[in-house]
């Protein structure tokens, strides 16, 4: 009976030890499937994860650059503002002007822009009391001095500007109206205008 009794125990033993190690392969190819399982979600996490990061870069960039280009305009559309009031004030200014100045003003820009000194000039409306005969005289002795003919006189048409005038040659027009040489001035000197206003 010993015999029998220690055959069924190594019997047991056996398809214990045959249980034990087949729960234990059972249970690291479980492992491994998982661990392979964790590998591929953290894979495919980090993947997901990397693009979502890439296209919040990207729009952050295209925000940025949106931003900045907004700025730019807005600062660009301030500057040329201030830089157009700066010149209606000088426009104002001049409006202003008491008559002695003025006369003298024309005097010198009839002098200086007037290419023979015979030509017609073209005023302003408002400025027929002030541009008189007396006016002329002066023009013209300034011109003399200047080496021209100084015979200029009044076209009979009257501009159609606030100030300034406008010297009517044989074959030229010269414009020298306040717009125009505020005008003039405003591109010539609209980059220093600028760096004034901006420092």
């Amino acid at each position: 009976m010993k015999g029998l009794e220690a055959i069924r125990k190594q019997i047991l033993d056996d398809a214990m030890a045959e249980s034990e190690r087949q729960l234990q392969t059972a249970k690291e190819k479980a492992d491994a499937r998982l661990a392979s399982g964790l590998a591929a979600e953290n894979k495919a996490l980090e993947s997901l994860l990397k693009k979502n990061s890439d296209e919040a870069a990207m729009k952050k960039d295209r925000m940025l650059t949106t931003a900045n280009l907004e700025a730019r305009k807005k600062l660009l559309t301030t500057k040329q503002e201030m830089i157009s009031r700066a010149f209606e004030r000088a426009e104002d200014i001049f409006k202003q002007m008491d008559k002695e100045k003025y006369i003298k003003f024309i005097e010198t820009l009839i002098r200086d822009y007037a290419e023979t000194g015979d030509e017609k000039l073209v005023i302003a409306p408002a400025d027929t009391e002030i541009l008189d005969a007396a006016f002329l005289s002066k023009a013209n002795e300034a011109l003399k001095t200047a080496g021209k003919k100084g015979e200029i006189s009044f076209a009979e048409e009257k501009g159609d500007f606030s100030k300034g005038v406008v010297l009517l040659g044989r074959n030229s027009e010269i414009n020298c109206t306040l717009k125009s040489l505020l005008n003039q001035v405003k591109q010539s000197l609209e980059s220093e205008v600028a760096a004034v206003l901006f420092r």
